[in-house]
């Protein structure tokens, strides 16, 4: 296990996420990455950080994966010197536990996702996982393949859908609207989501793009563990306003 080409990975993340690589992320002589800390999670993190560090990667490639891992990371240190406990199931286990399964899925989503602000936000969505019995293996999987599928536009939506309170969003369909590409383009990844059960129009059906009501979206099931384990809420408020401008009033 080549520990000085995976850290070298977890540093070529701080182009993205702009972060210094602290203790949190440092090696332990001897031992797997972030042993002291965080035991068996440090474990599954180094088996799959070197499982996807010993594949053929380009450069932004390997941004892209540090920054997941270096998120993950200091998320992990973050909510153990919060006081929350890791999670005491099955899921740090075995051989090829569901952990390093889970995290090598967040990896490679990252990986191969050309929108490098997603990267962040699936270190953020294994770091919570790892304090979440309630999310199983199967779940986590499931979280991991529908984020992988979503735009980083489209996570931008599912916050500013979580939260609109915060926006002036249209009332409305935009049937009689004529409409710019930029307004086709977020209203097309409104109306994808909801066909994907991720949000609902509710008290109404929305057979077409332009029946697209902003005013009564409300964000549901996956949408809504994904805008909590993702921590979409911290998406950069100018990235959402400028989404937002096109479905507002």
């Amino acid at each position: 296990m080549d520990k000085e080409k995976i850290l070298a990975i977890i540093k070529k993340g701080s182009g993205i996420t702009g972060a210094s690589i602290g203790a949190g992320v440092g090696f332990m002589a001897g031992g797997p990455l972030l042993a002291a800390a965080a035991g068996s999670i440090g474990v599954a993190v180094e088996h799959a950080l070197s499982e996807v560090a010993n594949r053929i990667l380009s450069d932004r490639e390997q941004a892209r994966v540090g920054a997941t891992a270096q998120t993950a990371i200091s998320h992990i240190k973050l909510f153990q010197d919060l006081g929350k406990k890791v999670r005491d199931d099955d899921f740090f286990d075995g051989e090829r536990s569901s952990a390093e399964e889970v995290f090598e899925g967040c990896l490679l989503a990252a990986k191969n996702s050309h929108e490098e602000k997603k990267s962040i936000y699936l270190g953020y969505l294994f770091a919570n996982i790892s304090f979440r019995e309630d999310v199983d293996k199967h779940q986590a999987n499931r979280l991991i393949s529908i984020a992988n599928q979503l735009t980083y536009g489209q996570l931008c939506l599912l916050s500013i859908l979580s939260n609109k309170e915060e926006y002036s969003l249209k009332k409305g369909n935009f049937r009689n609207v004529q409409l710019t590409f930029k307004q086709v383009v977020v209203i097309q990844e409104i109306f994808s989501m909801e066909n994907s059960g991720l949000i609902i129009c509710e008290g109404q059906h929305t057979p077409g793009l332009t029946d697209v009501n902003p005013s009564i979206v409300r964000v549901q099931g996956i949408g809504l563990a994904l805008y909590d384990l993702m921590f979409l809420n911290i998406i950069p408020k100018e990235d959402r306003d400028e989404l937002a401008a096109h479905i507002s009033a």
